[in-house]
């Protein structure tokens, strides 16, 4: 082979070398799985340079100790169990010591280090490895072994060194992915123990409230005292949804609203005991910042309708959500009362004004039907509100 015919196969051999770490460094960015992209790089690493044997040495008990983290071309039940000294009775350990590669042309007249027998067992004469960097220190070694005598270069060592690199910055990757999921983790733990004592904490409020209603024994007391029982009943309907919502941002509305308004006619007992629920609603799911403002403009309105539709009568208060577009939806209160007309009204309510203002809250319009009472309809208000 003539010194021009050298030099063209190893160019086209630099090039075959380089679309191979370059495909590497491509699949490093998609995969996941830290053990399948290691046995990959070893492969890679092997075939690089015509050897079939090749392995990730992993830094384990303090860098003590070396594991096989990764390999092919060796016998089975090593990979995942091999673990040899890291200090200078092996070529992994002496290249974390001096920091810097190691070529071994013939380990069998090597003096620098010690060899291991298993690489005697498999008959390797010659071997090159580099670091796989980490955070603060190594994450170990990459060795490619031949048991032929092998003369590597430092062309050889750069091509070990790519590989290296697109490991060391994958097992970065991988390291940040499984931090931040333990933290999601512990946050969602912590998260969800906030939302149980919150919700207790409610139910032992709403109990008080119960206990201080049944001293009053009516008059104006009583009525303040359950409005603002039913404005604390309806936050823990709100909690008992996202306790059991899988998505605290994602709270499925039909079965919310179902419960919200079920529980709210329970709380008023007596005083609803004859007034019934009519409940419709599409398959829809909305926000948190949604679902507290909407619990609570639903309360006041069939407080009101408690209050003033049915005057301790039978009733019935009516609820339908139906889904708009794909980010909107209209929400329908009724009450089958006398139903009043807000624009001659002396005065707006309280109950009405929050109303409004939680619309408003929540990114909503909130529309009264000024013909409803003339329809003998009673009280008819629609809600334009956001979905997810």
């Amino acid at each position: 082979m003539t010194m021009s015919d050298d030099n063209t196969f190893n160019h086209e051999r630099w090039v075959r070398r380089q679309s191979a770490l370059a495909e590497f460094g491509r699949q490093a960015l998609m995969v996941d799985d830290l053990d399948a992209l290691l046995h990959e790089a070893v492969v890679l690493a092997a075939q690089g340079l015509d050897i079939g044997r090749a392995k990730v040495m992993q830094r384990v008990a303090d860098g003590e100790a070396l594991l096989m983290r990764a390999g092919v071309g060796w016998k089975p039940g090593l990979v995942g169990k091999l673990v040899i000294d890291a200090g200078s009775k092996s070529s992994g350990g002496f290249t974390l010591k001096t920091g810097k590669p190691v070529i071994a042309d013939d380990i069998e007249s090597e003096s620098r280090f010690d060899v291991p027998p298993f690489l005697r067992e498999h008959g390797i004469r010659s071997l090159v490895n580099v670091i796989i960097q980490g955070k603060g220190v190594p994450f170990g070694v990459l060795e490619v072994d031949s048991d032929e005598l092998r003369s590597f270069n430092q062309e050889d060592v750069d091509f070990l060194q790519g590989y290296a690199n697109v490991l060391a910055a994958a097992i970065d990757r991988h390291d940040t992915h499984d931090a931040l999921t333990r933290l999601a983790e512990e946050r969602a733990v912590l998260l969800r123990e906030l939302q149980h004592r919150v919700k207790n904490n409610l139910q032992i409020i709403t109990s008080l409230l119960n206990m201080q209603i049944r001293r009053v024994g009516g008059g104006p007391v009583e009525g303040q005292l359950r409005i603002i029982g039913s404005r604390v009943e309806t936050l823990r309907v709100v909690h008992d949804s996202l306790f059991e919502a899988e998505n605290v941002n994602r709270i499925n509305l039909p079965r919310y609203l179902k419960a919200l308004c079920e529980s709210l006619l329970s709380f008023h007992g007596a005083r609803a005991e004859d007034v019934t629920l009519a409940f419709a609603a599409e398959e829809a799911d909305a926000a948190m910042d949604t679902t507290v403002p909407l619990g609570l403009l639903i309360n006041e309105f069939i407080v009101n309708s408690l209050q003033h539709a049915f005057g301790g009568g039978s009733g019935e208060v009516s609820l339908m959500l139906e889904r708009v577009t794909s980010d909107r939806g209209r929400l329908i209160l009724k009450d089958d009362g006398p139903g009043f007309d807000r624009t001659k009204a002396s005065r707006v309510g309280t109950g009405l004004q929050i109303m409004d203002v939680l619309a408003s809250q929540m990114g909503g319009k909130l529309t009264w039907d000024g013909e409803s009472h003339l329809k003998g309809e009673g009280a008819r208000v629609i809600l334009d509100m956001p979905l997810v």
